[in-house]
């Protein structure tokens, strides 16, 4: 289920450094993805639990490098919490410098979640979600949850992103300074004479 909550330009509107308001939405997730992200989390915090019993059950995992362990631990923290957000109602919002998403939890209240369209180097779409493609290999795509006007909230982040870029470009372009000598100073002082005439 999905409701659009704003069309079109809001001017009153802004958040920080994004800019204007331009379009927002309201993304529900079924309620059978809820439960599947839900038993999903609760598996995940069972393995974490577990894994100080099951060292003594399974001997080699005495073996494994502290180092790894906790690496399997943040990474597990990381797709637990990834799982939680993904089955929470989701509130996107897009602005002429970027997008904001805030994941609602019951109260209403929620994690925010911004970027910005000079991040990414282009966007996709499929029928039920618009992708950013980061431009670092680093970094992660995000992936906009749209199951009514796709195609809409496609053109505007297509467009952003490429004004995004062009301003990337002409910030970096040298800027050419007039010349400064003896004879170019002479040359505009009389033009400057016949320009007063």
């Amino acid at each position: 289920m999905q409701n659009f909550l704003k069309q079109g330009l809001n001017k009153d509107e802004s958040n920080h450094s994004l800019g204007t308001s331009l379009y927002s939405w309201m993304y529900k997730p079924e309620k059978s993805s809820k439960w599947i992200f839900a038993l999903l989390s609760i598996v995940a915090v069972a393995v974490f639990f577990a894994y100080s019993y099951l060292d003594q059950i399974l001997p080699f995992l005495k073996k494994i490098p502290a180092l790894a362990v906790y690496g399997i631990i943040m990474a597990l923290g990381w797709i637990l919490q990834n799982f939680q957000k993904q089955g929470k109602d989701q509130e996107w919002t897009l602005y002429e410098n970027g997008y904001k998403v805030t994941y609602l939890s019951k109260t209403g209240q929620g994690e925010t979640r911004m970027g910005y369209w000079g991040d990414y180097k282009t966007c996709s779409y499929s029928d039920d979600s618009v992708k950013l493609i980061s431009d670092q290999p680093l970094k992660s795509n995000v992936k906009m949850p749209v199951k009514t006007n796709v195609m809409e909230v496609y053109s505007i982040c297509r467009e952003h992103i490429s004004i995004a870029h062009s301003k990337k470009l002409y910030d970096s372009a040298p800027v050419i300074q007039r010349p400064d000598t003896r004879e170019q100073r002479h040359l505009m002082r009389k033009a400057q004479e016949k320009r007063n005439e």
